[in-house]
């Protein structure tokens, strides 16, 4: 199984948001999506689970052009884990989960014995079993987002599509999320793809990183190989300082201050040469 961009752009009205996208995901790969916010993360996303259809360049799934298939058999080979999660709905835990089996399911044909049998599968694999009669609305953002990853894998997918799983969590839920990510990657032979923000979850966890910026990649490969003090400041305008941890086995990104540009310089100015009214 293989997961193939080639030359992608996309575009929103005139306005280009992706360019000359192109990238290769194997089985057991969990790759990340960094960059700034409006870089084309969610965007590129979108593109690779049929969401969205590129102007220019295509997306090949085992071979097969994704603008080919129909959006059924996309379901059964991908999933995506989406940023706004259900968080308000009544339907209980096993209900959410149980979607992910509609792809599967005939028309107007309903879950049977062996859909059940399967979606208890998932749900004790991410350990949201014990959830299963609760609803939505009464449990917290980090078992919410267990439950979600457990629907995405009741489609039984090849490759699994997450905008940012970690978003809105605390540090425990943060590293929860992203072991269990890791570890279904390893476990069930995925592709996963991540759109992440935060740098040191992504150095840690992530064994390849796609670094974006205004709809290009900047840089792609391992970690350490992306995440340089160079591209940082390309990319998002900060000073680093980037040390590696022999604890994690990864490296730590430490925020110094964020570069000045002539129109904050030129406000720093306006406000120290400004004069003091005297009443």
């Amino acid at each position: 199984m293989s997961l193939r961009a080639r030359r992608l752009e996309f575009y929103y009205a005139a306005r280009k948001i992706l360019d000359n996208i192109s990238f290769t995901a194997e089985v057991g790969e969990l790759i990340g999506l960094v960059g700034p916010n409006g870089s084309g993360k969610t965007t590129l996303l979108k593109i690779l689970d049929g969401l969205l259809k590129p102007k220019v360049g295509s997306v090949y799934l085992n071979g097969r052009k994704l603008q080919d298939m129909r959006l059924d058999e996309i379901a059964r080979m991908m999933a995506m884990v989406p940023q706004d999660s259900i968080a308000n709905s009544e339907f209980t835990v096993f209900e959410i989960v149980m979607m992910g089996r509609t792809p599967h399911l005939k028309r107007f044909s309903l879950e049977g014995a062996e859909d059940e049998k399967k979606v208890k599968k998932w749900m004790e694999l991410t350990e949201t079993i014990h959830l299963a009669e609760r609803r939505m609305t009464e449990i917290s953002g980090g078992e919410r987002q267990r439950v979600i990853i457990a629907r995405a894998l009741a489609q039984e997918p090849k490759v699994l599509l997450l905008d940012e799983p970690t978003a809105n969590l605390d540090i425990c839920y943060q590293l929860q999320i992203m072991n269990l990510i890791k570890d279904l990657t390893r476990r069930l032979n995925l592709i996963a793809i991540c759109a992440i923000h935060d740098l040191n979850l992504a150095a840690r966890y992530c064994d390849k990183l796609i670094l974006l910026s205004e709809g290009k990649i900047v840089a792609i490969g391992k970690p350490i190989e992306v995440i340089t003090a160079e591209n940082l400041r390309k990319v998002f305008k900060i000073d680093v300082k980037i040390a590696y941890d022999p604890e994690t086995d990864s490296i730590n990104i430490i925020p110094i201050k964020p570069l000045k540009d002539e129109t904050s310089s030129s406000m720093e100015k306006h406000f120290i040469q400004r004069p003091r009214i005297k009443n």
